[in-house]
């Protein structure tokens, strides 16, 4: 079993690289839960990066905690949706929605993408 994590942070640069963390087990929910630093939501249609398959990860109160808005994640989702012909921004351009807070993305070998 091997794997990565990501921890994409919430401010920074567009650039900034993510956390790495390198896997051989599934990360408790335990891990995840001090990554985005409050209740696991996994990140809807969020499940390719790099076109590999992933798992991503949020604070599902992020927004209500008024926290920062994740550039770099956002911008990684709208990547996966686009594959799958859909969309965060309306027919104006205008952002649908958007990832706050810290983001995690899991992927790896088939072995622990089927643990998640």
């Amino acid at each position: 079993m091997k794997g990565t994590l990501l921890i994409y942070r919430e401010s920074g640069a567009i650039t900034d690289p993510p956390i790495i963390v390198e896997l051989s087990a599934p990360p408790d929910a335990q891990m995840l839960h001090k990554a985005v630093g409050g209740y696991l939501e996994l990140v809807p249609w969020f499940n390719t990066i790099a076109g590999k398959r992933c798992v991503a990860f949020c604070d599902e109160e992020a927004k209500l905690k008024n926290r920062p808005p994740n550039r770099r994640a956002t911008i990684i989702w709208q990547t996966a949706l686009k594959a799958q012909g859909a969309s965060l921004y309306d027919e104006s351009g205008n952002y649908l929605d958007y990832l706050a807070g810290p983001v995690v993305v899991i992927f790896g070998d088939d072995e622990l993408m089927e643990s998640l």
